[in-house]
């Protein structure tokens, strides 16, 4: 899930991030709206799974168990 576009791509790496970019983006929607804000939480804003939990009103392995699932849906449902 951790895709970072670097000026030192040359443009045929810089087009194939661009598109795995809109691939995730597309993916990410297929998701719950919890699974995704789960996700950007955890991945996007570097959360621990405890405040995640906390935030939400979950249990901590409630949290672990949502992003084990949308991490696997995502692998799944990723383009080969």
């Amino acid at each position: 899930l951790h895709i970072v576009q670097s000026n030192l791509q040359n443009p045929e790496e810089q087009a194939m991030t661009r598109e795995q970019i809109k691939i995730l983006w597309s993916l990410l929607h297929t998701l719950s709206d919890l699974q995704r804000e789960i996700l950007v939480l955890r991945y996007i804003l570097g959360w621990r799974v405890m405040d995640i939990g906390n935030h939400l009103d979950i249990k901590e392995n409630t949290v672990s168990v949502y992003i084990s699932r949308a991490i696997k849906r995502l692998r799944h449902e990723w383009p080969r």
